[in-house]
């Protein structure tokens, strides 16, 4: 927001088609994933760093966390509330232009298309990219889960134990 009350959602796009690029880019550097991540994996990997109270449920179901209380959770809502769900379609417009400019490189294997960084970027030391990569980090070791018992974590059908 600027001193005119404005908002410019061309920022918003630019953090949003960072965020993903960096995403692939930081699941990319781990062993399984050297291939390629898969596209579904890498969208639900963007829906968490969105909703920061369903990223912290999910590390704590599967044990790679300990509950806190956040007062964040007490101010924000997450997107699911909203009517917001993992939406690969809007993920996958992002993807598509980040390879159109060779940011990303895409493969299809058995019907399913996996994703890889194409042009590598020197990135600034910044506090958001930091604990973006902390966060994926943190969610490497459940990745290897398929995508549907992740989604049914976030919306607590089940316990990730």
């Amino acid at each position: 927001m600027n001193n005119f009350g404005l908002i410019d959602y061309r920022e918003e796009f630019h953090l949003k088609t960072f965020r993903r690029w960096n995403a692939i880019r930081v699941l990319c550097k781990n062993a399984k994933f050297k291939g390629g991540v898969p596209l579904q994996k890498a969208a639900f990997v963007d829906f968490l760093l969105c909703n920061p109270s369903l990223l912290q449920n999910i590390l704590v179901g599967f044990s790679r966390a300990q509950p806190v209380l956040n007062l964040e959770e007490l101010l924000y809502q997450d997107n699911l509330e909203f009517g917001g769900a993992l939406d690969v379609t809007d993920f996958s417009r992002t993807c598509i232009l980040l390879v159109s400019k060779n940011y990303l490189n895409f493969e299809k294997k058995e019907g399913e298309v996996f994703l890889s960084t194409g042009y590598e970027l020197t990135l600034p030391d910044n506090d958001l990219s930091n604990r973006w990569e902390r966060e994926i980090d943190s969610l490497q070791p459940i990745l290897s889960k398929s995508v549907n018992i992740l989604s049914s974590a976030v919306l607590g059908g089940i316990n990730g134990n």
